[in-house]
């Protein structure tokens, strides 16, 4: 069993960030509307919800176990989503109305910004230069709103009722209304490229590969939509009224999609259905994909591996709790958090446990990758920073 979670500050971990240029000389003052200044690291900037804009919670240059723990700081409520990995800093959503920064170095708060309602949905990143973190605040009056992270200050905001988790890139942001529409913002000003409704009402946010979007919908409708103009690509009925569960995962060959009937779908880049597969359970918040390997965590505690080619059962994995947010995976390594208060490593090809780590509370958010980096929020608002022991070495 590992050691219980600390905040590490050691000479070697510093090294490390040196080497790796992730140590960049900043004035940042503390609490409300510090400067969040955007850099590139190198490391990419990851989704809240465990992977990039298709959805794909997988990183082939991710951390391989064993993990060793730099830091891990508490944010005193519950997150929204998963971190955010942004250049040097780690950002974290909180249910308290606040949205947490922490340095990547070590783990120190530089900033706490308030929202200004509750946050209600995972939030993104985009712009050129990453710098706007676009976050769904509920209330009296639902907005969208574009944070600049190089003063705190809001950018743009629009009046939209939004909670599905929201999807960037560099100069679009994509939001699934809850009246059914499908929006697209620029992301320097908040101005509307294009909307449009639905053919379904959707029941997930939206993810995108190349120049199409796809979205889940409540009555078991996949649909994909042309980026450029909104315009409806195609659509494909899975089940009758069984919604489409989680996230869509989208790559330059395939889509995939969960329905709440346990049933895991594979399409066509054109929504020709492929395949189908069942699992025990209800499915997770997403999957992950690298190679031709399949995960998908679920309410009955268990993780499968499926093929992509087929969909047959390649390994399960009876996890110590529900598998709630999406797992993350390498090119030899399932991560996943379960309501146990775990994290579990996994052999990708095999599914065997290869490593575990005790952590503080359930967790009920997904996974977050970036190269050597692994990062996971518990529900009682702990934020953990891990990084290969090879790489520390």
């Amino acid at each position: 069993m590992s050691t219980q979670p600390s905040v590490r500050r050691g000479p070697s971990t510093l090294l490390w960030l040196l080497l790796n240029g992730l140590v960049l000389w900043l004035v940042v003052g503390c609490g409300r509307g510090t400067l969040y200044v955007p850099m590139d690291s190198g490391r990419g900037n990851w989704l809240s919800t465990g992977g990039g804009p298709g959805g794909v919670a997988a990183l082939e240059g991710g951390p391989q176990p064993p993990l060793e723990l730099l830091w891990s700081q508490n944010t005193g409520a519950a997150p929204v989503g998963g971190a955010l990995l942004a250049g040097p800093l780690v950002l974290q959503a909180t249910q308290s109305e606040r949205v947490y920064a922490f340095d990547l170095v070590d783990g120190q708060r530089v900033g706490r910004r308030g929202s200004k309602a509750a946050v209600c949905g995972p939030a993104t990143i985009a712009g050129r230069f990453s710098e706007t973190l676009v976050l769904s605040e509920a209330g009296r009056k639902p907005r969208l709103r574009g944070y600049d992270r190089r003063t705190g200050k809001v950018a743009w905001e629009i009046e939209s009722s939004a909670c599905a988790p929201l999807v960037g890139r560099s100069d679009t942001v994509l939001s699934v209304t809850d009246a059914g529409n499908l929006l697209a913002l620029a992301s320097d000003d908040g101005s509307q490229l294009w909307v449009t409704a639905l053919p379904h009402h959707p029941s997930t946010g939206a993810v995108f590969t190349d120049d199409v979007a796809v979205v889940g919908g409540a009555d078991g409708s996949v649909m994909a939509l042309n980026l450029e103009d909104g315009s409806v690509r195609w659509e494909t009925r899975l089940l009758d009224g069984v919604a489409v569960r989680g996230q869509p995962l989208s790559t330059a060959d395939q889509v995939f999609a969960a329905t709440g009937d346990g049933q895991i779908w594979a399409m066509s880049r054109d929504g020709h259905v492929e395949w189908s597969a069942g699992v025990t359970g209800l499915p997770a918040q997403g999957m992950s994909l690298m190679g031709e390997v399949l995960v998908v965590g679920t309410s009955d505690r268990s993780v499968y591996g499926l093929s992509t080619v087929d969909g047959r059962q390649l390994w399960r994995y009876e996890a110590g709790g529900i598998i709630r947010g999406a797992p993350a995976t390498t090119s030899t390594t399932v991560y996943l958090g379960s309501t146990a208060g775990y994290l579990d490593a996994l052999s990708l090809e095999t599914g065997e446990q290869v490593w575990t780590y005790e952590l503080d509370a359930p967790v009920r958010s997904s996974i977050v990758l970036a190269k050597d980096l692994l990062t996971v929020t518990t529900q009682v608002g702990t934020v953990y920073l891990f990084a290969a022991q090879s790489a520390l070495r």
